[in-house]
């Protein structure tokens, strides 16, 4: 059947009605490329939101990255997650913790906390698998994670050289 995710883009599910998508599998097999052409595809259709009459585009970040905007730009990251379609590449790359000035930040936590409490549209693309986000970020947020996203398994060996 065919859902209207929270951010009116129309994606085509089976069972499972998430509000993002969780690319994972080894390194080098395509995750990111993919991840792009949505992107891409995304930008180009020029959707507008109903209310606002904004043009949606898809905002792609580093992992990595992202947790040390967090740091580094906090009112940018803050805005960041509240953007209404995110993509995140290599998820699970970023330090789980970031100690500025004293105090613990925990940016990825915190991200898919808020975009699962504002159910926005999120992509991943990740090589670990929901055991090691699991480990990694706790339960919790590997539970979310699984309410919140359709995974999509890539399971085709490295097109690198």
């Amino acid at each position: 059947h065919v859902h209207s995710s929270a951010c009116g883009v129309l994606v085509a599910w089976w069972p499972h009605c998430g509000f993002g998508l969780f690319f994972s599998g080894m390194c080098g097999n395509g995750k990111t490329t993919w991840l792009k052409a949505i992107r891409t595809l995304i930008n180009s259709l020029n959707l507008r939101h109903p209310q606002t009459n904004s043009s949606y585009s898809v905002s792609l970040w580093n992992a990595r990255e992202l947790a040390y905007r967090c740091k580094d730009e906090y009112q940018e990251w803050a805005q960041i997650t509240r953007l209404p379609i995110l993509a995140i590449d290599d998820f699970g790359t970023d330090p789980k913790e970031i100690i500025s000035f004293g105090n613990c930040l925990t940016p990825m936590i915190d991200l898919i906390t808020k975009r699962y409490e504002e159910q926005l549209f999120t992509l991943f693309t990740t090589n670990l698998t929901f055991s090691q986000i699991k480990e990694k970020y706790e339960e919790r947020i590997a539970d979310r994670l699984i309410e919140m996203v359709v995974p999509i398994k890539f399971g085709n060996g490295s097109y690198r050289g």
